[in-house]
């Protein structure tokens, strides 16, 4: 695959490497037309009829990626019910029920990542509450980082906090909560992970997934050949491939 340097910064993005002489291929965005069009077409589009695709896109991350889970233990003072081991019965449900407002804690860290609270049962010794929670891993090396290397830690306070725990005291009807264990796994440890899961967020031909300085783009045709008009037209980026104008 051909490896094409993005840079580091929005502002690199905005001029290709070069440009045949009399063809502009790289519009100018910042332009209050421009910005005006995309407003009416929606991300990346321009044109009368929205036909045109920008040079470089963003990409979006399947909803079935892999995602870091977190687990938490934690030890409720109150007798083990037997019925609390099947799914089918009341007592089960009344506090699964009751177990789910903890979503409230897993939601304080990573705001931008959290995806989803699971109740994974409960077991015996007093009663054992297994939950996890599940977050999303951003198109950012920079922030797979921060989440495999502090997310652990961060709900691990969270759950631990005098405060929290009173909450938790009152949720459950019992005088005494206590966090057992936090621990996690990090499937996705570098971006490169996360490329399978990834498309371009246009569904037009020729555009080609590249991954630069910690994070993943789309580039179009027009941008990664730039003399695909040979100085014949303006290169567009279309639904079936570039067109020359």
């Amino acid at each position: 695959m051909e490896t094409f340097n993005i840079g580091n910064s929005t502002s690199s993005l905005l001029s290709p490497p070069h440009q045949p002489t009399g063809s502009s291929i790289w519009p100018n965005i910042r332009t209050n037309t421009q910005v005006a069009t995309q407003k009416a077409c929606g991300p990346f589009l321009s044109g009368s009829t929205c036909q045109n695709g920008a040079n470089v896109i963003d990409v979006i991350v399947a909803s079935d990626a892999p995602t870091k889970d977190v687990y938490v233990l934690l030890k409720i003072n109150q007798t083990f019910d037997m019925n609390l081991e099947n799914p089918s019965s009341s007592q089960y449900n009344e506090l699964k029920t009751k177990t789910e407002k903890i979503a409230q804690f897993y939601r304080k860290v990573f705001r931008g990542h959290y995806r989803k609270m699971t109740v994974n049962g409960f077991s015996s010794g007093s009663i054992i509450v297994n939950t996890s929670a599940s977050y999303r891993y951003n198109n950012n090396q920079t922030e797979i980082d921060s989440l495999n290397n502090n997310l652990d830690s961060e709900v691990t306070d969270i759950f631990n906090s005098s405060e929290t725990l009173n909450v938790l005291a009152s949720m459950f009807n019992v005088t005494v909560v206590e966090l057992l264990d936090t621990s996690s796994d990090s499937p996705i440890t570098v971006i490169s992970q996360l490329q399978g899961f990834m498309k371009c967020s246009l569904d037009f031909a020729n555009y080609t997934m590249v991954c630069n300085n910690g994070t993943c783009t789309c580039l179009g045709s027009c941008y990664t050949d730039p003399d695909v008009c040979n100085q014949a037209g303006r290169c567009f980026n279309r639904l079936y491939g570039p067109v020359c104008e």
